[in-house]
């Protein structure tokens, strides 16, 4: 063998040990998260059992629940914030944040509060429902929704919002003669909304994010407005906002049911957490369809304490 392929092989040797070594390396990091992660919900599991404060509100003792739904934020302090679902022995679920420290001895995990805890109700706040036909059309919406409404405008009736009459610029006119710019309802659902994914916002820069984000979202400037208008005074006082867009985990409990069946559905749900200080979290993407033929939209919101 030529001393030119004996370099040759020698590279190929090397280069090969180190892809190995690099395969390993990252296999082994990600064994080490997979071994912390497991710990994390060990401790979580324990401490919810045994903390007094928690189990006197909350019914002692409760059974962790859900690993899908635990969800880490890694904050400026290196601690996380962990998301998970609990029950008591009763069978009520409550979803609960807890903090846990990184800091400790190898990295292990100390589970020592309880940041939230929220589930048994929260109110889905002013969804409003938006209809733009091509042309004037006799139009029904209902709502199948996993709680129980308790406002609405004009009055949500036994069989729904029932044949009134949509134009293409928004307006909605009822039988009574009665003429409406959107729908709007509001309601209590036991919820567990998720936050894998979403936006730590300054309280003061809320403004401006949400209407970069709802343009995202597929809101035009009135709608987006109106949604401004109405959350802003909720939440650019705090110091931070944890937020995230809610998809499945908002529509899976609150099918939207519109005759005809309209070209383009927008659903833009919000759901945040007031913070007092930054966390981490992977961003979120927004996007929207374009809106061809008849489109429905809807906007509303909701506050995790």
């Amino acid at each position: 063998m030529s001393k030119k392929k004996i370099i040759v092989l020698i590279v190929v040797i090397a280069a090969v040990s180190m892809a190995l070594l690099a395969c390993g390396y990252v296999l082994g990091r990600q064994y080490d998260r997979y071994v912390q992660r497991r710990e994390i919900y060990r401790q979580i599991s324990d401490f919810l059992k045994t903390d007094e404060q928690f189990c006197s509100e909350y019914g002692a003792p409760v059974k962790f629940q859900a690993a899908d739904r635990y969800v880490l934020t890694e904050t400026e302090e290196k601690t996380y914030n962990a998301e998970c679902r609990v029950k008591n022995d009763c069978g009520d679920v409550y979803y609960v944040t807890v903090k846990v420290d990184m800091t400790g001895k190898n990295g292990d995990g100390i589970v020592y509060s309880v940041l939230y805890v929220y589930g048994e109700e929260m109110t889905d706040a002013k969804p409003v429902i938006y209809l733009y036909p091509e042309e004037k059309t006799v139009c029904s919406v209902r709502l199948s929704y996993d709680g129980k409404i308790t406002a609405s405008y004009p009055e949500y009736g036994a069989d729904g919002w029932a044949d009134f009459t949509a134009y293409p610029d928004g307006t909605l006119e009822f039988g009574d003669g009665r003429r409406y710019y959107a729908l709007f309802w509001e309601g209590n659902r036991n919820a567990g909304y998720d936050f894998s994914k979403g936006f730590c916002v300054k309280g003061s820069d809320t403004a401006e994010f949400l209407y970069g984000a709802l343009k995202k979202a597929g809101l035009n400037d009135r709608e987006a407005d109106e949604f401004i208008i109405y959350w802003l005074p909720r939440m650019q006082n705090n110091e931070y906002n944890l937020i995230s867009f809610q998809t499945a985990a908002y529509t899976d409990g609150a099918e939207l049911q519109v005759t005809p069946a309209p070209d383009t559905v927008i659903r833009v749900f919000m759901a945040y957490k007031p913070l007092g200080s930054y966390v981490r979290i992977e961003e979120q993407e927004l996007s929207a369809p374009a809106r061809d033929g008849f489109t429905v939209v809807e906007w509303g919101g909701c506050e995790v304490r």
